[in-house]
């Protein structure tokens, strides 16, 4: 959800989930992706989760992807849902305003 309206569908790799809560984003570079991505801080006993593209959770050590649609324990379309993510976190923080990822209860 962004701003009450649903963005995109997330997944985690099981195992590593991040812990249910509020975690404040920042934007930074990532030496592994080359690239700007969004980064969750504050996560409990974790360092470095990212928001990226993947469709499948061997996508990921442990951050969150993202997907228009899902399936089967997979997210599709998923550089889409980042890209038009991102551009509303970038947008977000330009303006100075906070941002941040509520995490919930996994739903299988």
């Amino acid at each position: 959800m962004v701003d009450g309206l649903f963005e995109c569908f997330t997944l985690e790799r099981e195992g590593v989930e991040i812990p249910p809560g509020e975690y404040p984003i920042e934007l930074t570079f990532s030496p592994h992706f080359q690239r700007e991505l969004p980064l969750l801080d504050n996560v409990p006993g974790r360092t470095a989760i990212r928001i990226h593209p993947g469709n499948m959770p061997s996508d990921s050590e442990g951050c969150i992807l993202v997907g228009q649609s899902h399936a089967n324990g997979e997210v599709f379309q998923s550089r889409a849902a980042f890209d038009a993510l991102i551009a509303k976190v970038r947008d977000s923080l330009s303006r100075k305003e906070p941002v941040s990822i509520s995490v919930s209860e996994s739903q299988s």
